[in-house]
């Protein structure tokens, strides 16, 4: 752990910090996943089209934006991380282990 007691952050960071088992919160989870196109020379923000299909599977259990009561919503994240570690399992998956990664690829380089 690095010392909070909990976090919130944004997308890679939010990532990083579930993903190393602090507890976290993140904003705007509700929002449709978008990017920005240059068409005709002009910016066009481009929305995911399927978002209201998928979004309450993908979305991560504490939405600081979202919350009628921040603090409680706060020291929830902080007292159980029962919701995160299924979002963390369906989302990130299993603990990255680098020496299996390593074996994979020596077994694909006919190393072993």
């Amino acid at each position: 752990m690095l010392g909070f007691d909990v976090l919130v952050a944004h997308q890679t960071y939010a990532y990083k910090d579930v993903a190393l088992g602090v507890p976290t919160l993140m904003m705007g989870e509700d929002i449709a996943p978008h990017n920005f196109s240059m068409v005709a020379r002009k910016e066009k923000m481009i929305f995911a089209k399927s978002w209201p299909k998928y979004k309450d599977m993908m979305m991560f259990p504490y939405d600081l934006l979202a919350a009628k009561n921040p603090m409680d919503l706060i020291c929830e994240a902080m007292q159980s991380d029962a919701k995160i570690r299924d979002w963390k399992k369906r989302m990130i998956g299993d603990e990255f282990r680098g020496e299996i990664v390593v074996e994979t690829v020596k077994r694909y380089l006919g190393l072993y």
